[in-house]
């Protein structure tokens, strides 16, 4: 649910930039036709364009074995899709219960309006006026108005036989006007707490009747004795917010539009401010995919440009294919070697003790040059602790009776998305690095290479949650066993479904 209301708050978004241009290019202006078609449009292509991403497959060469499916060599977790939220906190609980209750009042609001209109139409008198136009007479007092084909008139209004009021109100319906407002009230109640839709309704309702008046003038009306004719009907109202009546809270704004002159065609290409709105939109909604093109003839020993990181007296040191170097000279012997390089390839070895920090400016100093077309990561062993490396373990420790894999699917089951992460579109790998003792239990949980704190600090907490594994052992002895684990935290589409790592 929460991630329908972030789409939410995107429409909304999109319907105020739309309205505001809308309002500073065409809304004074007489052309009624166009102006509805935008506003139409608009309220659409503000609920579709969040839908819409633009993905953009940027193809990397790499050569074969060069794009690990494990980490470190010690877990094969590529299968990991998506993590989702095991909880909901009771702050979203709130905000989805306040949202549903505006829902609720307005469509409630709608119902009452359309049974009172029918209500109306039941209880009224079908007649057949002076021109052949088929009116529902009403057995109230009610200024003229129209819903769907049908058009309802007083006695009085009816019996006056005043060629102006059919006319107007028989342009709504060949118009269909009511059609619009449904759409309207629609988006209205999926948008109740944003303004710019309230606003937006007011002003397409006043284009219906601004569309209808023209009708009416057009059709040979006097221009005065029609705007006194609807000074006189000012007084009365429908009072159903669903249908065209031909009073409107807009006299004087529709008395001014008739006199305004037509306005010119070129005018009209002011409503072409859509198209770089849509573009931009289209622009910010993109994303970019890197697909590794994998060549079988090369090998990941032919071109890699070697990296490791080591912790020598406290301080990281770098090497570059066993040279030590700088940070400082890093970039520039890099981009000397890329040089007779074709690919471009970084393989990053780095000591298991490297502090995030060291290692996230290291991956800076890289991507300045553009050297990380390719990230392939191998966690060496931190040579000053005794646990022993997975790889070296005779018997592999077990989670709930089975392999490392049962552990990835308990992760998934108790990792709960931080929702500020959440909120700000946070994704990406946690690599974890921990230690399953000689009783059991994990221990040493650190974060290798982070993305953001609260998903590092959730991987973390997760993993040392954990129950309590089998241990490894190694000549008949239990021995701590070190691990690097990934944990990917990616927010899923709407029909990505969770799956076991």
């Amino acid at each position: 649910m929460m991630t329908f209301l972030i789409y939410e708050a995107k429409v909304a978004v999109l319907l105020a930039v739309f309205y505001i241009f809308y309002r500073l290019l065409l809304c004074k202006e007489n052309l009624h036709r166009l102006n509805r078609a935008v506003l139409l449009v608009t309220v659409a292509l503000s609920f579709i364009l969040p839908l819409c991403v633009i993905t953009v497959h940027k193809v990397v060469p790499a050569a074969a074995g060069a794009v690990p499916s494990n980490i470190g060599g010690l877990l094969d977790f590529s299968a990991v899709e998506s993590v989702e939220a095991s909880g909901t906190p009771w702050w979203q609980i709130a905000i989805i219960a306040a949202y549903l209750t505006g829902v609720l009042v307005v469509i409630a609001k709608v119902t009452v309006s359309i049974a009172g209109v029918v209500r109306i139409i039941r209880n009224g008198e079908f007649e057949t006026a002076f021109d052949g136009t088929h009116v529902v007479v009403a057995d109230i007092q009610t200024s003229p108005f129209s819903w769907m084909s049908h058009i309802v008139m007083s006695h009085e209004d009816f019996e006056s036989k005043n060629l102006s009021l059919l006319r107007h109100e028989k342009a709504h319906v060949a118009l269909r006007h009511s059609y619009d407002v449904m759409f309207v009230d629609l988006v209205l109640a999926i948008q109740w707490f944003n303004p710019t839709i309230w606003m937006l309704r007011a002003d397409l309702r006043a284009i219906h009747e601004f569309e209808a008046d023209d009708a009416v003038l057009r059709c040979g009306a006097n221009i005065k004795d029609y705007q006194f004719l609807l000074i006189r009907k000012a007084v009365s109202a429908s009072g159903y917010s669903i249908t065209n009546s031909f009073n409107h809270s807009i006299l004087k704004n529709r008395i001014t539009m008739m006199s305004k002159p037509k306005a010119s065609a070129m005018k009209g290409l002011r409503a072409l401010y859509i198209l770089p709105l849509l573009c931009g939109t289209l622009a910010l909604n993109a994303k970019t995919v890197i697909d590794y093109e994998v060549s079988e003839n090369l090998s990941v020993q032919q071109n890699p440009i070697k990296v490791d990181v080591k912790m020598e007296n406290d301080k990281p040191v770098y090497y570059i294919n066993g040279e030590k170097t700088t940070i400082e000279e890093l970039s520039k012997r890099v981009t000397n070697l890329r040089k007779d390089n074709e690919f471009g390839v970084v393989q990053l070895v780095v000591d298991g003790n490297i502090k995030v920090s060291t290692l996230s400016d290291l991956k800076e100093e890289l991507r300045k040059i553009g050297a990380l077309n390719i990230e392939y990561f191998t966690v060496a062993p931190n040579e000053n602790t005794e646990s022993v490396p997975f790889q070296s373990i005779e018997v592999t420790p077990t989670f709930n009776g089975g392999d490392a894999n049962e552990f990835s699917k308990w992760v998934i089951a108790h990792l709960e998305y931080p929702a500020e992460a959440r909120a700000a579109g946070k994704q990406g790998r946690v690599m974890v690095k921990f230690t399953v003792n000689e009783d059991g239990k994990v221990s040493d949980v650190s974060v290798l290479r982070g993305i953001d704190p609260a998903l590092d600090a959730e991987a973390v907490r997760v993993v040392n949650s954990s129950p309590n594994w089998k241990p490894g052992e190694k000549d008949g002895k239990k021995v701590p066993a070190t691990y690097t684990f990934p944990i990917i935290f990616q927010l899923s589409s709407p029909n990505m479904e969770k799956t076991g790592m």
